[in-house]
């Protein structure tokens, strides 16, 4: 390196872009997928192009992944971020993976089903071999395993 003397300029560049991620903040429950979106401006919030040039990551893709369109995937409960990255330039967004919340409903025949977890239970009395009508059963979410609990609100 050669010293030098005298008036020098100095050129210090600071990133001049961001990369927004929308949603910001986002809370789903297990197994389900949401779609993030990134985009770029500049820091006078002027749109840059960047079609294909943003990769997407996950702090923790064991809670949940990201493909690299965007999509997010659930798989365990917990939070994580999701990092959008344009060049040398990244934006994050806050997910929260929640239990899974399953709504019972009894048909006719006393068989419960609980739409949104794909599950179907019906319950016998083991004597008579006769299905139970008013069981009270509640879907457990463990993270990576499922429990029924039954209850007879008739029994003490």
């Amino acid at each position: 390196m050669i010293p030098l003397s005298g008036d020098q300029i100095i050129v210090i560049t600071i990133a001049s872009l961001i990369v927004v991620v929308e949603p910001p903040d986002a809370t789903i429950p297990l197994t389900e997928t949401i779609r993030f979106s990134a985009t770029v401006q500049t820091t006078d919030g002027d749109p840059v192009p960047a079609d294909g040039q943003i990769s997407w990551a996950s702090t923790n893709p064991s809670i949940a992944g990201i493909d690299s369109d965007g999509l997010a995937t659930a798989n365990l409960l917990g939070e994580v971020q999701m990092v959008a990255v344009y060049g040398n330039v990244a934006g994050t967004a806050d997910l929260t993976v929640e239990p899974l919340m399953a709504t019972q409903t009894t048909d006719a025949n006393g068989v419960s089903q609980f739409p949104e977890a794909d599950l179907a239970v019906q319950i016998f009395d083991v004597t008579t071999e006769e299905p139970l009508r008013d069981i009270q059963v509640t879907l457990l979410n463990g993270g990576s395993s499922l429990a029924l609990m039954a209850v007879d609100p008739n029994e003490d």
